[in-house]
């Protein structure tokens, strides 16, 4: 505030938060310290393919729905994709055990006939929220490290082939849904379940209040 040259007023409030924000902005990116890493474990979802599905563009309960002659979708199924005819559609809701919709922009365009084969996969992950950077990613059952590849080389690897397979790649991307957030992404999409091990540069906890003193507050005893 001295250096401000500003009295204790509302704006001088102000500038002095925005100064503390950003001196602490700045200290926590000027190094990468220990104190900010941390270790998570991440555990993939293995391919499905029980029974076949027909798939009704438009008429059916749901507008692009694909209904399974046998089993029960994953719970999982509305974060994966289908691969019907050779072509991924991205799967945009899980109605109940054996309805799942496909995305408006992501779908076959026409009815696809009963008895219709299909692999259902899931190749994206969501990362913590306060994650800003990871380097290693460790299967733990055999200690084989995936690769990272930049976004550009997965979405290459990508449309040469989507067989679910034991994923040699790996690479980081911003969530479609939620904004500021980041996802995981595999190649080949897992064909099992494996639970790998990784360490990753978490940003520091956000200043929000500083002081807070309006009305009234109760406690119970021994809570």
């Amino acid at each position: 505030m001295d250096f401000l040259n500003d009295d204790v007023t509302e704006k001088g409030k102000r500038d002095a938060k925005r100064a503390v924000r950003a001196a602490y902005r700045e200290l926590a990116t000027a190094h990468h310290w220990s104190y900010l890493y941390t270790q998570r474990q991440l555990t993939t979802s293995a391919s499905y393919t029980t029974g076949t599905i027909d798939y009704a563009h438009t008429g059916g309960t749901y507008e692009r729905q694909v209904t399974l002659a046998s089993g029960t979708w994953p719970t999982w199924a509305a974060q994966g994709y289908i691969i019907i005819s050779n072509v991924a559609y991205e799967v945009a809701t899980r109605e109940s055990a054996t309805v799942i919709t496909l995305s408006v922009n992501s779908n076959p365009g026409a009815d696809v006939a009963a008895a219709t084969t299909y692999t259902l996969y899931r190749d994206t992950y969501s990362l913590p929220t306060d994650f800003t950077a990871m380097s290693v990613l460790c299967d733990t059952n055999n200690a084989s490290y995936p690769r990272f590849v930049d976004p550009t080389t997965y979405f290459e690897y990508r449309r040469a082939s989507l067989t679910p397979a034991t994923p040699q790649y790996f690479t980081v991307i911003g969530a479609a849904d939620y904004m500021g957030a980041m996802t995981l992404k595999l190649y080949p999409p897992p064909d099992s379940a494996v639970t790998y091990d990784y360490c990753y540069l978490r940003r520091p906890r956000a200043l929000v209040i500083e002081e807070y003193s309006t009305g009234t507050a109760t406690v119970t005893a021994s809570s």
